[in-house]
Protein backbone atom coordinates (compact mmCIF):
# COMPACT_ATOMS: atom_id res chain seq x y z
CA UNK A 1 0.00 0.00 0.00
CA UNK A 2 1.26 3.45 -0.91
CA UNK A 3 0.08 6.59 0.84
CA UNK A 4 0.70 10.23 -0.05
CA UNK A 5 1.51 13.19 2.17
CA UNK A 6 -1.96 14.64 1.58
CA UNK A 7 -3.53 11.34 2.62
CA UNK A 8 -1.59 11.52 5.88
CA UNK A 9 -2.94 15.04 6.39
CA UNK A 10 -6.48 13.79 5.71
CA UNK A 11 -6.10 11.28 8.52
CA UNK A 12 -6.24 14.22 10.94
CA UNK A 13 -9.96 13.49 10.70
CA UNK A 14 -10.47 9.74 10.02
CA UNK A 15 -14.08 10.28 8.96
CA UNK A 16 -12.97 12.74 6.30
CA UNK A 17 -10.39 10.22 5.11
CA UNK A 18 -13.18 7.68 4.60
CA UNK A 19 -15.38 10.10 2.64
CA UNK A 20 -12.53 11.34 0.46
CA UNK A 21 -10.19 8.38 0.05
CA UNK A 22 -12.37 5.29 0.54
CA UNK A 23 -15.89 6.26 -0.58
CA UNK A 24 -14.47 8.90 -2.94
CA UNK A 25 -17.36 11.30 -2.45
CA UNK A 26 -17.32 14.40 -4.62
CA UNK A 27 -15.44 17.17 -2.87
CA UNK A 28 -16.58 20.76 -3.02
CA UNK A 29 -14.14 22.63 -5.24
CA UNK A 30 -12.19 25.47 -3.71
CA UNK A 31 -11.46 28.67 -5.56
CA UNK A 32 -8.55 29.25 -3.19
CA UNK A 33 -6.92 26.02 -4.36
CA UNK A 34 -7.59 26.89 -7.98
CA UNK A 35 -5.90 30.26 -7.57
CA UNK A 36 -2.88 28.67 -5.90
CA UNK A 37 -2.64 25.80 -8.39
CA UNK A 38 -2.81 28.11 -11.39
CA UNK A 39 0.05 30.24 -10.08
CA UNK A 40 1.92 27.05 -9.21
CA UNK A 41 1.68 25.81 -12.79
CA UNK A 42 3.14 29.06 -14.07
CA UNK A 43 6.08 28.78 -11.68
CA UNK A 44 6.60 25.16 -12.70
CA UNK A 45 6.82 26.16 -16.37
CA UNK A 46 9.37 28.86 -15.56
CA UNK A 47 11.57 26.35 -13.71
CA UNK A 48 11.94 24.19 -16.82
CA UNK A 49 12.69 27.14 -19.08
CA UNK A 50 9.16 27.68 -20.34
CA UNK A 51 6.69 30.55 -20.35
CA UNK A 52 4.91 30.94 -16.99
CA UNK A 53 1.95 32.68 -18.65
CA UNK A 54 1.42 29.71 -20.98
CA UNK A 55 1.75 27.26 -18.08
CA UNK A 56 -0.94 29.17 -16.23
CA UNK A 57 -3.19 29.45 -19.30
CA UNK A 58 -2.91 25.73 -20.11
CA UNK A 59 -3.97 24.88 -16.57
CA UNK A 60 -6.91 27.28 -16.64
CA UNK A 61 -8.11 25.72 -19.90
CA UNK A 62 -8.64 22.30 -18.34
CA UNK A 63 -12.39 22.85 -17.94
CA UNK A 64 -12.72 23.07 -14.15
CA UNK A 65 -12.38 26.82 -13.97
CA UNK A 66 -15.98 28.00 -13.65
CA UNK A 67 -16.91 25.36 -11.09
CA UNK A 68 -13.77 26.07 -9.11
CA UNK A 69 -14.53 29.77 -8.83
CA UNK A 70 -18.01 29.28 -7.38
CA UNK A 71 -17.99 30.99 -4.00
CA UNK A 72 -14.57 32.54 -4.58
CA UNK A 73 -13.25 34.91 -1.94
CA UNK A 74 -10.37 37.32 -2.34
CA UNK A 75 -7.96 37.77 0.60
CA UNK A 76 -10.02 40.72 1.82
CA UNK A 77 -12.93 38.27 2.28
CA UNK A 78 -15.19 40.23 -0.06
CA UNK A 79 -17.60 37.84 -1.77
CA UNK A 80 -17.43 37.90 -5.55
CA UNK A 81 -19.80 36.88 -8.25
CA UNK A 82 -18.31 33.70 -9.74
CA UNK A 83 -18.19 35.10 -13.28
CA UNK A 84 -16.69 38.41 -12.18
CA UNK A 85 -14.11 36.70 -9.93
CA UNK A 86 -12.95 34.54 -12.83
CA UNK A 87 -12.56 37.61 -15.05
CA UNK A 88 -10.60 39.45 -12.36
CA UNK A 89 -8.33 36.48 -11.67
CA UNK A 90 -7.72 35.92 -15.39
CA UNK A 91 -6.45 39.49 -15.60
CA UNK A 92 -4.52 39.43 -12.32
CA UNK A 93 -2.64 36.12 -12.60
CA UNK A 94 -0.75 36.80 -15.88
CA UNK A 95 0.40 40.17 -14.53
CA UNK A 96 1.55 38.55 -11.31
CA UNK A 97 3.46 35.85 -13.19
CA UNK A 98 5.12 38.44 -15.43
CA UNK A 99 6.27 40.22 -12.28
CA UNK A 100 7.52 36.91 -10.89
CA UNK A 101 9.49 36.22 -14.09
CA UNK A 102 11.08 39.66 -13.89
CA UNK A 103 11.83 39.17 -10.20
CA UNK A 104 13.86 36.03 -10.92
CA UNK A 105 15.52 37.24 -14.12
CA UNK A 106 19.12 36.08 -14.11
CA UNK A 107 18.95 34.45 -10.66
CA UNK A 108 16.45 31.65 -11.09
CA UNK A 109 17.53 28.57 -9.11
CA UNK A 110 18.65 25.72 -11.35
CA UNK A 111 16.84 22.39 -10.93
CA UNK A 112 18.80 19.30 -10.05
CA UNK A 113 18.70 16.29 -12.38
CA UNK A 114 17.87 12.81 -11.12
CA UNK A 115 19.83 9.65 -11.93
CA UNK A 116 18.02 9.35 -15.27
CA UNK A 117 18.81 12.93 -16.25
CA UNK A 118 15.30 14.27 -15.64
CA UNK A 119 14.89 17.68 -14.02
CA UNK A 120 13.62 17.55 -10.43
CA UNK A 121 10.63 19.81 -11.06
CA UNK A 122 7.24 18.49 -9.93
CA UNK A 123 8.83 15.08 -9.43
CA UNK A 124 6.51 12.30 -8.32
CA UNK A 125 8.41 9.57 -6.51
CA UNK A 126 7.24 6.23 -5.21
CA UNK A 127 9.31 5.53 -2.11
CA UNK A 128 9.25 1.99 -0.66
CA UNK A 129 9.70 1.21 3.01
CA UNK A 130 9.17 -2.55 3.17
CA UNK A 131 6.66 -5.26 2.20
CA UNK A 132 5.06 -3.05 -0.43
CA UNK A 133 4.41 -0.22 2.01
CA UNK A 134 5.59 3.25 1.17
CA UNK A 135 4.61 6.74 0.18
CA UNK A 136 4.05 8.87 -2.90
CA UNK A 137 5.93 12.16 -2.72
CA UNK A 138 5.66 15.04 -5.18
CA UNK A 139 8.19 17.82 -4.67
CA UNK A 140 7.85 21.17 -6.43
CA UNK A 141 11.57 21.78 -7.01
CA UNK A 142 14.98 20.49 -5.94
CA UNK A 143 17.80 22.85 -6.76
CA UNK A 144 21.18 21.79 -8.10
CA UNK A 145 22.69 22.42 -4.66
CA UNK A 146 20.23 20.00 -3.04
CA UNK A 147 17.69 22.36 -1.53
CA UNK A 148 14.06 21.21 -1.40
CA UNK A 149 11.81 24.11 -2.46
CA UNK A 150 8.06 24.19 -1.92
CA UNK A 151 5.83 26.91 -3.33
CA UNK A 152 3.22 28.45 -1.05
CA UNK A 153 0.48 30.97 -1.81
CA UNK A 154 -0.86 33.27 0.88
CA UNK A 155 -3.03 36.34 1.30
CA UNK A 156 -0.45 38.14 3.41
CA UNK A 157 3.25 38.02 4.21
CA UNK A 158 4.46 35.28 6.55
CA UNK A 159 6.22 36.13 9.77
CA UNK A 160 9.26 34.40 11.25
CA UNK A 161 7.13 32.19 13.50
CA UNK A 162 5.05 30.93 10.54
CA UNK A 163 8.17 30.08 8.58
CA UNK A 164 9.81 28.28 11.50
CA UNK A 165 6.67 26.16 11.89
CA UNK A 166 6.86 25.16 8.23
CA UNK A 167 10.52 24.26 8.53
CA UNK A 168 9.75 21.68 11.20
CA UNK A 169 6.46 20.51 9.70
CA UNK A 170 5.65 16.93 8.84
CA UNK A 171 5.63 17.80 5.15
CA UNK A 172 9.16 19.18 5.30
CA UNK A 173 10.39 16.10 7.10
CA UNK A 174 8.75 13.76 4.58
CA UNK A 175 10.23 15.68 1.65
CA UNK A 176 13.68 15.59 3.22
CA UNK A 177 13.28 11.90 3.96
CA UNK A 178 12.30 11.21 0.32
CA UNK A 179 15.36 13.12 -0.92
CA UNK A 180 17.57 11.08 1.39
CA UNK A 181 16.00 7.77 0.26
CA UNK A 182 16.46 8.64 -3.42
CA UNK A 183 19.97 10.06 -3.34
CA UNK A 184 21.51 8.48 -0.26
CA UNK A 185 22.68 11.71 1.29
CA UNK A 186 21.13 14.32 3.56
CA UNK A 187 19.50 17.27 1.78
CA UNK A 188 21.11 20.68 2.07
CA UNK A 189 17.89 22.03 3.53
CA UNK A 190 14.36 23.22 2.87
CA UNK A 191 13.20 26.52 1.49
CA UNK A 192 9.86 28.10 0.62
CA UNK A 193 8.92 30.54 -2.09
CA UNK A 194 5.88 32.47 -0.90
CA UNK A 195 3.71 34.00 -3.58
CA UNK A 196 1.67 36.54 -1.63
CA UNK A 197 -1.69 37.05 -3.34
CA UNK A 198 -2.60 40.66 -2.75
CA UNK A 199 -3.48 43.40 -5.21
CA UNK A 200 0.26 43.96 -5.61
CA UNK A 201 1.95 40.54 -5.57
CA UNK A 202 5.05 40.17 -3.42
CA UNK A 203 7.51 37.33 -2.93
CA UNK A 204 9.23 35.84 0.06
CA UNK A 205 12.10 33.40 -0.10
CA UNK A 206 13.05 31.77 3.15
CA UNK A 207 16.67 30.94 3.98
CA UNK A 208 18.02 27.40 3.73
CA UNK A 209 17.13 25.36 6.77
CA UNK A 210 19.34 22.57 8.11
CA UNK A 211 17.20 19.50 8.67
CA UNK A 212 17.69 17.22 11.67
CA UNK A 213 18.67 13.77 10.37
CA UNK A 214 17.29 12.09 13.49
CA UNK A 215 13.86 13.44 12.56
CA UNK A 216 14.23 12.18 9.00
CA UNK A 217 15.11 8.67 10.16
CA UNK A 218 11.93 8.52 12.27
CA UNK A 219 9.73 9.12 9.23
CA UNK A 220 9.93 5.45 8.15
CA UNK A 221 8.21 4.30 11.35
CA UNK A 222 5.67 7.10 11.18
CA UNK A 223 4.58 6.19 7.66
CA UNK A 224 4.19 2.53 8.57
CA UNK A 225 1.98 3.54 11.49
CA UNK A 226 -0.22 5.66 9.22
CA UNK A 227 -0.62 2.80 6.75
CA UNK A 228 -1.48 0.35 9.52
CA UNK A 229 -4.08 2.79 10.85
CA UNK A 230 -5.71 3.07 7.43
CA UNK A 231 -5.77 -0.71 6.98
CA UNK A 232 -7.26 -1.22 10.44
CA UNK A 233 -9.96 1.41 10.04
CA UNK A 234 -10.86 0.10 6.60
CA UNK A 235 -11.21 -3.49 7.86
CA UNK A 236 -13.18 -2.53 10.98
CA UNK A 237 -15.15 0.30 9.32
CA UNK A 238 -14.24 2.38 12.35
CA UNK A 239 -13.87 6.01 11.26
CA UNK A 240 -14.43 8.37 14.18
CA UNK A 241 -14.98 12.05 13.48
CA UNK A 242 -12.70 14.56 15.16
CA UNK A 243 -14.72 17.70 15.70
CA UNK A 244 -11.64 19.91 15.87
CA UNK A 245 -11.02 19.23 12.18
CA UNK A 246 -14.52 20.20 10.99
CA UNK A 247 -13.51 23.76 10.15
CA UNK A 248 -10.51 25.10 8.32
CA UNK A 249 -9.88 28.82 8.86
CA UNK A 250 -13.60 29.42 9.24
CA UNK A 251 -14.64 27.37 6.20
CA UNK A 252 -16.62 24.19 6.68
CA UNK A 253 -15.07 20.85 5.76
CA UNK A 254 -16.05 19.92 2.17
CA UNK A 255 -17.66 16.74 3.52
CA UNK A 256 -19.68 18.46 6.23
CA UNK A 257 -23.00 17.60 4.59
CA UNK A 258 -22.17 13.88 4.40
CA UNK A 259 -20.81 13.78 7.94
CA UNK A 260 -23.45 15.92 9.67
CA UNK A 261 -26.52 16.32 7.42
CA UNK A 262 -28.35 18.18 10.19
CA UNK A 263 -25.79 21.02 9.86
CA UNK A 264 -25.78 21.24 6.08
CA UNK A 265 -26.76 24.91 6.28
CA UNK A 266 -23.17 25.63 7.36
CA UNK A 267 -22.17 25.41 3.72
Amino acid sequence: MKISHTQIEDLACPKRFKFKRVLRLEERLSAYLLCGDSIHKGMEALNIGGDPIKGYSDFMALGKTKAGFTGCEWPNKARWDARESLKTWSEYAPKALRDYRSYWAGKMPKPMSDNDGNLCVEKLWEIDIRDGHGIWVKIDLITDDGVVVDYKTAGSANNVKDIEALHISQQTMIYAWAFWKKFGEPPAGARYDFFVLTKTPTYQRTPDFKIDMDEILRINDDIEQYIQEVNWRHAEDNWPRRRSECFNYGRACPFMAACMPERENLW
